[in-house]
């Protein structure tokens, strides 16, 4: 019998996400120059310009995190874990629990307000380098640090 578990999506953790993405995007820069040139600046137009791709990028992206945050599911059976994504297919990743190499927890500032965290596994299939394809990491997930222990219990049995 296999357990299934859904990422949560909060609309305001991910606005909070997608604003500090903006904030490190060169917006303060162009929003100090727009409101320090002089009306009918050429510079003031493609600032203008550029905001409003900025916005609207970060607008496309918060629609996609929500269909893939509906999209994505993981599953924890008795001799493995599993990460299921249906947003452009139907891709279905396995690890034995035997097989897991490593395993973490991680939880950012904003998770830690909304109670959620996220788990890393690596498998002896791993490299060291950042090839995400060779791993499973649970996003987003209610209840983090209890999952991570039934994971750690069944790699230990196993």
């Amino acid at each position: 019998m296999s357990t299934v578990i859904h990422p949560v999506f909060f609309s305001s953790l991910r606005i909070i996400r997608m604003a500090s993405w903006m904030l490190f995007l060169p917006f303060p820069l162009m929003l100090f120059i727009l409101t320090s040139a002089p009306a009918g600046n050429k510079f003031s137009s493609v600032f203008i310009i550029l905001s409003a791709i900025f916005i609207f990028i970060g607008v496309i992206w918060y629609v996609l995190s929500k269909r893939i945050y509906k999209a994505s599911s993981f599953e924890l059976g008795e001799d493995s874990v599993g990460e299921r994504e249906q947003f452009l297919g139907n891709y279905f990743k396995e690890i034995k629990y035997h097989d897991i190499k490593e395993i973490a927890i991680g939880q950012g500032p904003f998770q830690q307000k909304y109670g959620l965290g996220n788990i890393f596994i690596r498998s002896y299939a791993s490299s060291p380098g950042a090839n995400v394809n060779t791993g499973i990491t649970l996003f987003d997930i209610k209840d983090a640090k209890e999952i991570y222990e039934t994971i750690q219990r069944k790699r230990a049995k196993s």
